[in-house]
């Protein structure tokens, strides 16, 4: 009923922002905060106005020569380029990032009519450039959280999908309806944690994590307080952490309905059996841990969340006491294993500096290695690690046997030997790595034989934090005054080093200290640059599968930091290619997770009209410019070498000089860097109390009266989010040598390290419970992943989603990031039946292919709304369908899909696919472009 109402208001604002746009294709973005927490509803309320617009746009009608159609942003760009600008340039490739605030003094006033920003302050001679490069990296303990409950999520949505389709095949029958609820309902509530924690106030910087604006906690810990909460939805800092408390909230309740599952995937005649013979599966190792402890077997759980197969190396906490151990499958056949000491990534010094970093890790809640927490003995004992290879079929989940073996001759033979020496060759049978006076100084790719120099090390950039006193006379007479920053500083946004080139850590030895432990199939050398900075290279020494060892595992342990700092992984190689002003280097960063983007670092930026300009006043905001956002990838290449790094969880990268290649990792900064963070601290509830003032600085400042310091950044100084001193291990894979090495394996790679196996544990040794393969011995393409397969709706299971993406990114040969990525042009055809999803999904189980609003397709594989005008229309790629619509008032040719574009040169396709839109799960047959993902809804009959 109130459908003209909203389609009036869409249309008169489009066309208030026409004079904005230079041709007649407007792009109105869809939504804002929260808008699209419930997407399903948000769609089709926008259908019905498209529909409605539409349907009244020609000559003399209500919305004469509009037309409303959904769009992807590639779309909108072709339509302008086809519209061809009059006097515009083409960007040839590249995103907008890193934003940047700027007066726009100086800059042409036609692309940009007026200042693009009010706070930022005249430019270069008299204020500073505002480089937002910082949150890349800010907050890094909620970054590695984040894509740890992503992890979670997406083991636990698989394993309660495959429970309700293993019951539906055994018996006939779904999961009982309050049973289903239950299982959707859980999986429903950490899917809106993990999606709402990328928010700008959450993983970005606004919201810091730590002890919370709460009466209940005081502030007689304040300086052990981590940092307050700047932000809640409906009640500005009030809730402690809330943003993790929601994931660690919903990943309990996921826990609870996955080990049920899990149970009853491996043993579905479990319930005729007795408590005593019943499986029972925890993601806490407590059970398992003690059994070890007291000499007894005990076993572990192993769920493989991709739908390849997979060979990979787990590893559990076990007992200090227990130096060696026989691993075996439920079948009783040995598998590969190892155990090396714990303490690999352990504070070293005395027992203040190691308090401190229990103190920074137990309070941020940091998970260690693949079990679900740090497992300990109740007398405190620490725990040494188990190595064990699990060869997993496709989605399966199968159960492990720990046997400690006994402690006699053979047994102590086994045991990993550790070396406390500077120099040393490791060796896996892809990969050989030489450290000289304790830092690494060259790896060889052993398939090729090329050996790449290169210097990895831990460095940290001091912030930027210059202020200087500013008196004026006062009303009285007297001089009242302020502090005032000299430059831009960092904070949970903004970055700004104080130098161009990193220095050594905080505190850092003459020389690091370095061991290496070498077992019988994984060798480590550990490295301490100080006190608090250590890091670990692990090979797998024996592993002949490229997927499962052909990479160098780093991983550190870092912090708590000292103030101003930004920690950086630093590699310097031989294998760059410099920038043309011999500053910096090319290199390449991933924008999406598989997409990559050329980097040139450069202080110079161009506009829309064509013209560009150096926009660093100096060296350190050159630096800051150049941090590019890293989502899972960063890569550098030389003439044939390349150097591929994946990581863990999101950071930011730089290449300051050619071969070099910079991961930020950890930052601290004792100021906040006025962008929104430190803008509740006068929060007036009544459910919390107000943050106290701070006179650290005086208290007869001109800002003290509305602000509550004197501090030159107007944020008391324990309201600061970034001021957090935790300690993190981020992990990194890297791949480096012949340029066909790293791209033949970067991609599969970097879905293997962000789906690690998950782990469930049971006190006791189970020999009787055969492996779970619900693909049977079938498996996707291994440039396609299942990206979800989880229940649509929380009121349960009776209808599954499926994602499947193609990982692969489409690149015309000749440009660089082809050159470095080995992307393909070409389809993938996947055959249900022959991939293995009709025994995954079952004959029951009805396919219908989906747009990304949950509407079906019609016989052409459109759905309604995505196209106009046209009979001919090109393939669309479904599952690309943006979250903007966009208003396209002479577009008469239809939507140009820029994948198909890209591969084959603006072909169009008319008449019926070749693959099916909805039919029965056993038969069906579908393709996949790169760069695409496909989403189908399984209905279980």
């Amino acid at each position: 009923s109130n459908v003209e109402f909203y389609s009036d208001f869409l249309v008169n604002n489009s066309i208030s922002r026409s004079s904005w746009f230079a041709t007649d294709n407007l792009l109105w973005p869809f939504g804002t905060d929260f808008q699209h927490f419930n997407s399903t509803s948000m769609f089709s309320s926008m259908d019905k106005i498209i529909e409605h617009v539409n349907a009244r746009n020609g000559a003399g009608q209500r919305y004469e020569g509009v037309t409303l159609q959904y769009s992807s942003l590639g779309d909108y760009f072709e339509a302008v380029r086809r519209a061809k600008p009059e006097g515009w340039s083409v960007r040839h490739g590249g995103d907008f990032l890193p934003y940047s605030t700027l007066n726009c003094n100086g800059i042409s006033s036609d692309p940009l009519p007026s200042p693009c920003s009010g706070n930022a302050g005249p430019q270069f001679n008299v204020s500073w450039p505002q480089t937002w490069s910082g949150f890349f990296s800010s907050h890094a303990r909620l970054k590695i959280q984040a894509r740890k409950a992503s992890r979670e999520l997406r083991s636990g949505s698989q394993l309660l999908s495959i429970a309700a389709l293993a019951k539906l095949e055994a018996d006939g029958e779904q999961l009982q309806k309050p049973i289903g609820a239950v299982m959707a309902s859980s999986v429903h509530t950490l899917r809106s944690a993990v999606g709402l924690v990328p928010h700008h106030d959450a993983l970005s910087g606004t919201m810091g994590s730590g002890c919370g604006n709460d009466p209940k906690l005081g502030y007689k810990n304040i300086s052990t307080c981590a940092a307050l909460p700047m932000g809640t939805l409906g009640d500005a800092g009030a809730v402690a952490n809330d943003y993790a408390d929601r994931m660690l909230s919903g990943a309990a309740m996921v826990a609870k309905q996955t080990e049920a599952a899990a149970a009853y995937i491996l043993d579905p005649e479990s319930k005729n059996k007795s408590k005593e013979e019943k499986l029972s599966l925890s993601v806490d190792p407590e059970h398992f841990f003690a059994a070890l402890k007291e000499g007894r077997g005990a076993s572990a759980a192993v769920h493989n969340p991709l739908a390849w197969k997979v060979v990979s190396w787990v590893r559990v906490d076990v007992p200090t006491s227990m130096k060696s151990a026989r691993v075996q499958d439920s079948l009783g056949a040995e598998v590969p294993s190892d155990i090396l000491p714990g303490g690999a990534l352990e504070c070293i010094g005395d027992e203040r500096i190691k308090a401190m970093c229990r103190l920074a890790a137990t309070e941020q809640g940091l998970a260690r290695g693949e079990t679900a927490k740090n497992s300990r003995g109740d007398d405190g004992d620490g725990a040494n690690s188990l190595y064990f290879r699990a060869e997993m079929p496709a989605l399966g989940v199968a159960i492990f046997n720990v046997l400690p073996s006994e402690q006699d001759t053979a047994a102590a033979a086994a045991a990993a030997s550790v070396e406390q020496q500077p120099d040393a060759v490791i060796e896996s049978q892809y990969f050989s790595l030489k450290f000289l006076g304790g830092v690494l100084r060259s790896m060889k790719d052993l398939s090729t034989g090329i050996e790449m120099q290169m210097e990895q090390t831990m460095a940290e950039y001091k912030s930027f934090a210059s202020v200087k006193n500013v008196t004026s006379p006062s009303a009285g007479g007297a001089n009242s005054w302020t502090l005032t920053y000299t430059g831009s500083r960092s904070g949970s946004y903004l970055l700004h080093p104080s130098t161009l080139s990193p220095g050594g850590v905080a505190g850092a030895f003459k020389t690091p200290k370095m061991e290496v432990v070498r077992g019988s199939h994984v060798t480590e050398v550990r490295q301490w640059f100080s006190e608090t900075h250590s890091q670990v290279y692990r090979v797998y020494t024996s592993e002949r599968d490229e997927l499962a060892g052909g990479f160098v595992e780093l991983q550190m342990g870092v912090g708590p930091l000292e103030g101003n700092r930004e920690l950086v992984a630093r590699f310097d190689t031989d294998g760059g290619i410099p920038t043309d002003s011999g500053a910096g280097s090319e290199f390449l960063t991933d924008s999406n997770g598989f997409q990559l983007q050329r980097r040139v670092f450069s202080p110079t930026r161009f506009f829309p009209d064509g013209t560009s300009q150096d926009v660093s006043p100096d060296d350190s905001y050159t630096l800051a410019l150049n941090f590019y956002p890293v989502v899972r990838s960063a890569h550098i290449r030389g003439h044939d070498l390349q150097l591929s790094v994946l990581t863990q969880q999101t950071g930011g990268a730089t290449s300051t000089s050619s071969g070099n290649l910079e991961i930020m990792v950890h930052r601290r900064s004792l100021q906040d860097d006025s962008k929104g963070a430190c803008q509740v601290f006068n929060d007036t509830t009544g459910s919390y109390a107000t943050i106290p003032l701070d006179d650290s600085e005086g208290n007869t400042c001109t800002q003290f009266g509305w602000a509550g310091t004197c501090r030159a950044d107007n944020c008391p100084s324990f309201a600061v989010p970034m001021n957090i001193s935790t300690r993190v291990e981020p992990l990194m894979w890297f791949v480096a040598g012949k340029r066909s090495t790293c791209q033949g394996r970067w991609r599969q790679l970097s879905q293997l390290l962000n789906n690690r196996p998950s782990l469930l544990f049971s006190g006791k040794a189970h020999f009787d419970v055969k492996a779970s393969a619900p693909m049977r011995r079938a498996a996707l393409p291994l440039d396609v992943h299942l990206l979800t397969l989880q229940p649509r709706t929380a009121d349960g299971m009776s209808q599954l989603v499926l994602r499947l993406q193609n990982i692969q990114e489409i690149a015309p040969a000749s440009s660089a990031a082809n050159n470095a990525s080995g992307s393909a042009n070409g389809p993938i055809s996947i055959d249900f039946n022959k991939a293995g999803l009709c025994a995954l999904l079952g004959k029951r189980a009805r396919v219908s292919e989906r747009a990304l609003n949950s509407l079906p397709l019609d016989k052409d594989g459109y759905s309604r709304n995505m196209f106009s005008g046209d009979e001919t229309k090109t393939l669309d790629l479904v599952g690309s369908r943006g979250g903007a619509a966009a208003e396209f008032k002479s577009d008469a040719t239809g939507r140009i899909d820029a994948h198909r574009q890209a591969a084959e040169g603006t072909q169009q396709v008319t008449g019926s696919r070749r693959f099916d839109t909805e039919g029965r799960a056993c038969g069906f047959k579908t393709e996949i472009w790169p760069q695409d993902i496909k989403t189908f809804l399984i209905t279980l009959e």
